[in-house]
């Protein structure tokens, strides 16, 4: 024999599932007899050999399935089914005690949010002004830190593309006041100015630096023709006199003075080489570092520039986050318009039935369904 449930039927027999408590007496077994949840395979585990699967039978089905087990063992044994517990929906989102709960005829979207405790934010007058009156102080500093993060973007974006002044008219003071504004944007051009002045100073010092080597270059080169002209003098002047020490003429003495002066040329020669090879390095190297310190500052501001985007895309969620939250104070502690909130529900069936953006808040919930609760302003501002 099955037992509705509190009294209750359905328009079509209940489907038993995975997490619904089933009382069963046996009057023949009382040690059968008591309370069974259905497993994640939907088998109820009643001592009677295999748990029986259960799932999908309506409360007399699986009084007749239980009978029928029974009977290997009983002679005409009565079975007594009645649900004990429907299996939990479950609820998240905007509700201020997300979870599961045990689940119940003829509930309803409105009624599951009051089961998990209400909207989130909705509380007593008192504690909704103390947190309307925190949301408000927190969102005045993230104005101010947003509109900070906003200005800052925009002179590193001029830093970026080489403008000669920054221009920061294209940023409002959304949030914040004009003098919080014109405060911000002063600071930030004297950064600019600053940092622009010190960037033509490290170039120009290097271009004078790169100057010097040029000129030191050109007088090693001139060096070395003028060595090299010597040079080839002292070799002239040592083919004549070995031509006369051939036609032996007494001039040894001559030749050996011309060979000291040949290796003193020679080395002061490879001297200077040395020092021109120096030199060229060290004007590789100037034009190196003058190339990188712009390609090196562009780096630097374009890593900052993604820490400053991150820093408006947080402030931006926590601004909205504050306005919901004052609004949730407001609503608790003055009348407001109904259009001010509006809250939607997002519903998932146990079989895979998506049911999105319902309004309605008398919508079925069932037994396994998860709830997702979801609330907005609807006219907040867009950052």
């Amino acid at each position: 024999m099955a037992v509705p449930h509190g009294g209750l039927a359905a328009a079509e027999p209940y489907k038993l599932a995975a997490g619904d408590q089933i009382r069963v007496v046996i009057p023949e077994a009382p040690d059968l007899s008591g309370t069974y949840v259905l497993g994640e395979d939907g088998g109820a585990a009643i001592p009677i050999g295999a748990p029986l699967i259960l799932e999908g039978m309506s409360i007399a089905q699986a009084g007749d399935a239980i009978r029928r087990a029974l009977e290997k063992t009983l002679v005409s044994p009565t079975v007594m089914v009645e649900l004990a517990q429907l299996r939990p929906f479950f609820i998240l989102g905007d509700v201020n005690n997300a979870g599961p709960y045990p689940a119940r005829f003829r509930l309803t979207v409105v009624k599951a949010v009051a089961i998990a405790g209400g909207f989130k934010g909705q509380s007593d007058p008192y504690t909704a002004t103390v947190t309307g009156i925190r949301a408000s102080e927190t969102m005045q500093v993230g104005a101010r830190q947003l509109l900070e993060a906003r200005v800052e973007y925009a002179r590193l974006q001029a830093e970026l593309s080489g403008a000669e002044t920054f221009d920061a008219s294209s940023v409002s003071a959304t949030g914040a006041n004009a003098q919080d504004l014109a405060a911000v944007v002063t600071r930030e051009t004297d950064i600019f100015e600053t940092r622009k002045v010190g960037l033509q100073r490290q170039i120009e010092f290097l271009a004078k630096e790169a100057g010097i080597r040029n000129d030191e270059i050109a007088a090693l080169t001139a060096r070395i023709k003028a060595t090299d002209a010597q040079l080839e003098a002292l070799k002239t002047e040592i083919g004549s006199t070995e031509e006369l020490v051939k036609k032996e003429l007494m001039l040894r003495q001559m030749i050996f003075q011309l060979r000291r002066e040949e290796g003193q040329v020679l080395s002061t020669n490879l001297q200077t080489a040395v020092l021109l090879n120096q030199a060229r390095q060290a004007k590789t190297q100037l034009e190196i570092q003058m190339m990188n310190i712009s390609r090196d500052r562009k780096l630097e501001v374009l890593d900052r520039i993604k820490e400053v985007n991150a820093t408006i895309e947080r402030l931006g969620r926590q601004l909205s986050a504050d306005r919901a939250v004052i609004v949730e104070s407001e609503s608790s502690t003055s009348p407001r318009q109904q259009s001010d909130v509006l809250t939607t529900y997002r519903i998932t069936r146990e079989d895979g039935t998506v049911l999105d953006n319902i309004s309605s808040e008398t919508e079925p919930v069932l037994p396994g369904d998860v709830v997702e609760v979801r609330r907005k302003l609807a006219d907040m501002p867009q950052n």
